[in-house]
């Protein structure tokens, strides 16, 4: 059966979900063209999944916890498109998200099982993981010791290495899209934001990264970006975990790029070749602060995890390391090394009592961290 979805744009819809779909909006068909045949042959309805609880809300889409009628498993199940809430950037999301986690599969990368249909929304499957690196260190009494750093740290960069292989730029990495599972494996999630960046650059608009972990060419507006913009974002997380909370929580952008200047002192041409023009462009006023105090910030960690992490929060985005280089860094074959991930401290989450109902249903109010947004 087929069905189309522009005057002269058709695409095969599977011969199971011909009537599910009939109720779809235009725009959720759409993205069902976008995606790839394999996908749609292998995807399942809502009714073959117990929903068991919400779990919270991604960029653009609700989470839940669901069991599998089929085998028992228990995933996560993220909307991607509701009917009633359709946008252009939903539909952009849920595409790039998509297309993206088909395309990769790597252990700290979150796995996607199967796509999802409803009579009104299009889901994926996930594997379920118990908390996130956002959680985790808000709910530390004291900061991770440096193993348990240098564990989550590598497994991260792994992750970030097979993203960046493949071509594609992250664009929102942050601690709570770091996801942890109950053995402490680090699962890298929520690729709604997502670029395939072919290319070395790529030009883009500058509406992404999330504010605490935004690097100064999107703060200054630069429209070239580079898988250079996730690095910058991997430096706030490797200082978050050493510091035990957020590196630079910035309530502005003015506020960011200050907080960023007294960090790392301020921008010019002799660091960072062609600032000079690019603060001009965006009437930013920037202060004069000559001194690196990452030293100061961070004064009980060794040289050599310094080292790494001014090599991430540097303002040229031609001279930030590379995932690659990151995990060739000395700091992991110092002592002490990284221990397993199930020596992450998790919390245990006590059995959840399974509600028996065919599929998830449309979302009320968002359940938000106070602190954070999750991604799980």
């Amino acid at each position: 059966m087929r069905r189309a979805i522009d005057s002269d744009e058709e695409f095969a819809v599977p011969l199971p979900f011909a009537e599910l779909l009939s109720n779809h909006h235009p725009v959720s068909l759409k993205l069902l063209q976008a995606l790839p045949k394999s996908l749609l042959e292998s995807c399942r309805r809502t009714t073959e999944y117990n929903k068991i609880r919400r779990l919270g809300e991604g960029s653009f889409g609700t989470v839940y916890q669901v069991e599998d009628r089929q085998n028992g498993q228990i995933l996560a199940m993220k909307r991607i498109l509701f009917s009633n809430e359709i946008t252009e950037d939903t539909l952009a999301s849920g595409v790039r998200e998509i297309t993206t986690l088909s395309r990769l599969s790597h252990p700290n990368i979150i796995r996607m099982f199967n796509l999802v249909l409803s009579p009104s929304s299009v889901f994926i499957s996930l594997e379920e993981c118990t908390t996130d690196l956002g959680k985790l260190v808000d709910s530390l009494g004291s900061p991770l010791n440096e193993s348990q750093v240098k564990c989550i740290s590598r497994q991260f960069f792994g992750g970030l290495a097979h993203i960046h292989d493949a071509g594609i730029i992250h664009r929102d990495l942050k601690a709570s899209n770091i996801l942890l599972t109950p053995n402490g494996d680090v699962k890298i999630a929520d690729f709604g934001f997502s670029k395939d960046c072919v290319i070395s650059t790529y030009w883009t608009p500058c509406d992404v990264v999330t504010l605490w972990y935004r690097p100064p060419e999107i703060l200054f507006q630069s429209a070239m970006q580079t898988p250079a913009v996730d690095m910058w974002s991997a430096g706030c997380i490797l200082g978050e975990l050493l510091l035990n909370r957020p590196l630079l929580p910035g309530r502005s952008e003015l506020e960011q790029v200050e907080m960023i200047c007294n960090l790392i002192g301020s921008p010019d041409e002799a660091i960072w070749p062609g600032v000079s023009t690019l603060i001009r462009q965006c009437n930013m006023h920037i202060k004069d602060q000559k001194m690196n105090n990452l030293w100061e910030i961070f004064p009980c960690i060794p040289s050599s995890c310094r080292r790494l992490l001014k090599s991430l929060l540097c303002y040229s985005p031609d001279k930030r390391a590379t995932a690659r280089d990151c995990l060739q860094a000395s700091w992991f074959r110092d002592d002490p090394h990284a221990c397993e991930p199930c020596h992450i401290p998790i919390k245990k989450k006590p059995p959840i009592k399974r509600e028996k109902i065919s599929a998830p249903q449309p979302a009320g109010s968002p359940v938000v961290s106070k602190k954070r947004k999750s991604s799980i």
